[in-house]
């Protein structure tokens, strides 16, 4: 068994940040979706307020994962493979989840 740990890009945090509410939500937080490129998921959505990390995937699931640290979403928006950075890094990483559909 080798484990193999996900290097996460060095990346913009401010600057994905002012991208992430201009397309995700208000100035408020509130969730507001934006559709990534992605053969797993269909759109992403994050609320600053309650650290709510929303995912709707290709096939019409959605499921709302808390407690996410900002930092988390916003390497999920920068990452090249949505899929891989979710599994490594989300997926598994022990946050409480709820499915909405």
């Amino acid at each position: 068994f080798r484990r193999v740990l996900f290097r996460s890009p060095r990346v913009d945090r401010q600057a994905l940040r002012e991208h992430a509410m201009t397309r995700s939500g208000d100035s408020e937080g509130h969730m507001g979706y934006q559709r990534v490129s992605s053969s797993t998921m269909a759109a992403i959505a994050y609320e600053h307020s309650t650290l709510t990390l929303s995912i709707r995937f290709q096939r019409g699931s959605e499921y709302w994962y808390f407690s996410v640290p900002e930092t988390v979403y916003l390497e999920l928006c920068a990452a090249d493979s949505k899929g891989h950075y979710f599994n490594a890094r989300i997926r598994n990483a022990g946050y409480t989840c709820q499915r909405v559909q």
